[in-house]
């Protein structure tokens, strides 16, 4: 397999055949070098597409693609601490996938709190293990069926907290926003239009969340122009986040920073479009109950206002109308 585009995201419900079909082919090919054929042949035979289904509601599972292609999974139960799989096909062996899945399992776990993870390897995995930095603690079976155990090494690796560093963009950063836009919006607009408006000189914040010095995450906050309103008002958008690290809060935390810098910079107010279970948790409210709207054909609900200084918008009205930049970017 030439030219592997990797992408790693958080599984979905349909998902399943994916993953069962990369984790049945690796354990055919690469379990093989350590156990037994009719070992290796119960392992895969006792998976189906629906064995996935349970890990993908209650845990942190990820799936590594190329294009629509499922070639790698990994799963991480963080209560527990425990990192309960990282299987990747054999068509993307030596190609790194593992080791991406791994990490990202990791720094998953490192957002969640500092501690000991813990797994059960198999036998072939060693190796790989020990060199991401785990420890051989003792050996151990697992049970793949009544009277049938395979042998495992129990593995251990001490992980610190991992802080989330949010901070305004540089001049060096414009192709990371770049990637992480369109990583995150799956195409190429969001990140233009960065590129645009601040070319434009449109950028009121654009701050970035970095893990371990990688950009994470962008927000971008520019003018937008709204009649009667007070202190310069913002439009709040694009928002990205890398796929792989969604739902660990480094939204929010974007969010929160962009909004206390803008009312620091005597901003009166922020708009959004955007998904109305989340906002409203850091203030903001349907636009229409400050007589604003977007376009007609907008749900009430996704077009939202907060207002950062009281009073901001109490005379405020119609429509808002965002820069000219956004008028690119495509449905």
């Amino acid at each position: 397999m030439v030219g592997l585009m990797l992408r790693i995201r958080r599984a979905r419900s349909d998902d399943g055949p994916g993953i069962h079909a990369a984790h049945a082919a690796a354990i055919l090919v690469t379990c093989r070098s350590h156990y037994a054929a009719e070992e290796v042949a119960v392992w895969a035979e006792r998976l189906t597409p629906a064995s996935y289904a349970e890990d993908v509601v209650q845990r942190d599972v990820f799936v590594a693609e190329d294009g629509a292609r499922i070639l790698g999974f990994g799963v991480l139960d963080a209560n527990d601490r425990e990192v309960r799989a990282v299987y990747v096909h054999p068509d993307a062996g030596r190609r790194g996938m593992g080791r991406a899945l791994l990490h990202v399992l990791e720094t998953t776990a490192r957002l969640r709190g500092p501690g000991r993870l813990h797994l059960d390897s198999s036998l072939n995995a060693v190796p790989f293990y020990l060199a991401a930095g785990w420890a051989r603690e003792r050996a151990t079976t697992h049970t793949l069926a009544p009277g049938r155990d395979i042998a495992c090494v129990v593995m251990t690796k001490t992980l610190a907290e991992l802080p989330v560093v949010v901070r305004e963009e540089t001049p060096a950063d414009a192709d990371a926003i770049r990637a992480v836009n369109e990583a995150a919006f799956g195409r190429a607009g969001e990140g233009v239009l960065v590129d645009r408006l601040r070319h434009a000189g449109a950028l009121g914040l654009s701050l970035l969340a970095v893990l371990d010095g990688a950009v994470a995450g962008h927000l971008a906050l520019s003018p937008v122009t709204i009649d009667g309103a007070c202190g310069a008002p913002l439009g709040l958008g694009p928002m990205a986040v890398l796929p792989a690290y969604q739902g660990n809060g480094i939204g929010s935390r974007l969010v929160e920073e962009g909004l206390a810098r803008a009312r620091e910079r005597g901003h009166g107010a922020v708009v959004v479009l955007g998904h109305p279970e989340f906002y409203p948790r850091f203030g903001f409210v349907p636009a229409s109950r400050f007589g604003l709207r977007y376009d007609d054909r907008v749900p009430d609900e996704v077009f939202m206002a907060a207002e950062l200084v009281p009073g901001a918008l109490a005379s405020a009205s119609g429509f808002v109308r965002y820069r000219p930049e956004f008028d690119a970017v495509s449905e």
